[in-house]
């Protein structure tokens, strides 16, 4: 009838089909699904039982299963550019609750997740790609007139600083905060301030950076 089937529905055909469920899908609102990619593993933590997920891939991956999703069936395609990996349980023993789901080997970056519960009902999902290093990233647009955005990519969670000096070495910004494991993007306005050369530097942790900007109106 020109109706998308969506991974909840895989799902919930499954748990009829073996006699989990009646043939109406249950609500939970409640339920949800957060999942990171860090490197090459994908994990989710959840309040409920997976019953299966499906994963897109920006660029060519070969998935495996990983142990925390190892009773799962397991199958992908490559298209365009775009990998699509589906991992579905069969019995109610094969639910994830939480941890490693999936082993990436390749350079794809997770783009989307949809999941259900082993009942079937849809899963409110989060997904990100966790950084696996501390990177300070050159400003953009750089040089800029009058507001320019710097990147800093964040392993773990951890408190941060960053602070903007002029050539004099007189501070003219500062950013500070608490984040998760992630990206934290600063956004920057030089409006007021004078052309030239800017530094800016950044506490994290145990890491520390420093890179250099032009303000040029």
């Amino acid at each position: 009838d020109g109706i998308a089937l969506t991974v909840a529905d895989l799902v919930y055909l499954t748990r009829v089909i073996v006699g989990d469920a009646l043939p109406l899908p249950k609500v939970n609102p409640a339920a949800f699904a957060d999942f990171r990619m860090q490197g090459d593993i994908v994990s989710v933590q959840t309040n409920t039982d997976i019953g299966g997920a499906l994963f897109v891939f920006n660029g060519q991956i070969t998935p495996s299963l990983a142990p925390d999703a190892a009773h799962m069936d397991l199958v992908y395609g490559y298209d365009n550019n775009t990998t699509r990996v589906l991992i579905i349980g069969q019995n109610s023993g094969d639910a994830v609750t939480s941890g490693e789901v999936l082993y990436v080997n390749g350079d794809g970056t997770l783009i989307s997740v949809e999941a259900a519960e082993y009942s079937g009902t849809v899963l409110k999902t989060t997904n990100a790609v966790i950084p696996t290093e501390f990177v300070l990233s050159q400003n953009y647009p750089n040089p800029f007139n009058p507001t320019t955005a710097i990147k800093l990519d964040l392993p773990v969670a951890t408190d941060y600083m960053l602070a903007i000096y002029n050539v004099n070495g007189q501070k003219v910004a500062e950013f500070s905060g608490h984040s998760d494991a992630g990206t934290v993007i600063f956004n920057w306005d030089a409006t007021g301030l004078a052309s030239g050369l800017y530094f800016y530097k950044v506490d994290a942790g145990s890491f520390k950076a420093t890179k250099k900007m032009v303000f040029l109106k």
